[in-house]
Parts: C-alpha cells; structure tokens; sequence
C-alpha cells in the first residue's frame, strides 16, 4: 500500500510467500533477504477470506467453465434468432409475392359488390325480421295502479290475433294517409 501496487498498472512478477491452508495473508521477502512485507486481502477478494487456495483454484476454474458455457449458450442463442428471424423473413416475403402476384381487375372489383350486398341483406332480413304468432308466451307482468298503489289481481283477457291484426292494419292505414 505504501508503494501504490494496487494503483499501478504495471506487469511485474514478486516471489511471494503463502501459507496454502491460510491466504488471508502473503509475504513478500525483501531483496536482501533478511525480512518480508506482510499483505492482507484487499476489500474485493474479501469473499475469499478463510479459504484453503485449493478452494480458490477450483472456484476459479469453476466460473471459468460456467464463463464458457454461458458464452456457448449465447451464441447458440444468438445463431436461433437469426435463424427464426430470417426464416420470419422469407415467410413474409413469399406472402406478400403470393398476394401480389394476383391481380385483380376493376370489372371484378365492382362484380363482387353486388354479391356482398345480397349477402349482407339476407343476414339483415334473419336479424331484422319479427313475429307475431301467438305462439311466443312472455311472463305476465304485474299491474300496479298508480293512484292507488294496489296491484290488480285480474288478469287481462286474451285478444285474439285477428283483432290484434285488425289494429295493426287500422294503424298503418292512418299513417299512410288511406283512412281520410
């Protein structure tokens, strides 16, 4: 730490001294041999504190080959989207040069109109039509009178289709005028 080592980006090899078992520290021997600098674990090899160098060798070796593997999944990643992607690619190209290829002139145009009209006024005539048969029973409401709050108790009589089609015809006589 007094030299700066750790701030220097110089490649230089020590000779240093370790005990396998303990890499918490690592001497340094002094040119003249006749003492050692002791060094400890810097902040971020902490992680390795307590560890035999056995330990630390595998553990290297460890994340080197997971380091390999993960690079060769990337590239097999990589090389499938590629392929997904240009495969995508010829698709919509071999699509659109299909729908392309088929020209369609305006005699054809204007002669498929009038087919998709008749097609659309008969799903009109099925959702619009209406009967009136006695044949449909609705559930009989309740008939409260409005002066009095009290609900009648009668049922109201049954009119028979005919009259009922009598009022319909009067009705339509008068508003197209033919009653006057």
């Amino acid at each position: 730490m007094e030299e700066n080592w750790y701030l220097k980006l110089k490649n230089r090899s020590v000779e240093v001294v370790y005990d396998p078992r303990n890499v918490e520290k690592i001497y340094i021997p002094h040119d003249d041999g006749m003492g050692f600098e002791t060094c400890i674990l810097l902040e971020p090899s902490q992680q390795h504190k307590g560890d035999f160098l056995e330990e630390i060798v595998f553990q290297q070796q460890l994340r080197n080959e997971l380091e390999e593997i993960e690079s060769t999944n990337q590239i097999q990643l990589t090389v499938n989207t590629d392929a997904a992607m240009e495969e995508i690619i010829m698709k919509a190209v071999k699509n659109k040069k299909q729908s392309s290829n088929q020209p369609t002139s305006k005699k054809a145009k204007i002669a498929s109109i009038r087919h998709n009209k008749d097609v659309e006024k008969l799903l009109n005539r099925e959702s619009e039509k209406f009967d009136l048969s006695a044949d449909k029973v609705s559930e009989s409401a309740e008939v409260i009178d409005f002066a009095t709050k009290e609900k009648f108790d009668e049922t109201p009589q049954k009119k028979s289709t005919s009259r009922l089609m009598q009022k319909l015809k009067k009705k339509r006589d008068e508003e197209l005028g033919k009653n006057k």
